[in-house]
């Protein structure tokens, strides 16, 4: 009789002390990822100068972007049927410098 408590410590102490060191690992964990600098602190870093960006004119560049890219489509079926319209290769050279220019607008 007194192996079944003697087998029921046993197992409690098995099953409790690897749960105990699991949670301090976690802790642990948690305390190192707390320390760790934060990587978006060194892009917002104010020794990093910074460009300022005109959003009123990337926005305009961006809806003629748009507008253009969307009579493409229209072209390529005149294409299609034996037309080409006169404007489309300078649409085409416009869409190119746009995308150009907003790329370098937005990227640092």
């Amino acid at each position: 009789m007194k192996t079944t408590p003697l087998c029921l410590v046993v197992l409690l102490v098995a099953i409790v002390i690897p749960c105990d060191v699991s949670s301090q690992h976690h802790h642990g964990r948690a305390a190192r990822l707390a320390n760790m600098p934060d990587p978006m602190a060194a892009v917002a870093s104010p020794s990093v100068p910074q460009r300022k960006v005109d959003l009123v004119k990337l926005s305009a560049q961006a809806d003629e972007l748009s507008r253009l890219a969307q009579s493409i489509p229209p072209d390529v079926e005149q294409v299609s049927r034996g037309m080409l319209p006169k404007d489309t290769a300078e649409k085409l050279k416009r869409i190119e410098k746009l995308s150009k220019q907003l790329r370098s607008g937005l990227t640092p």
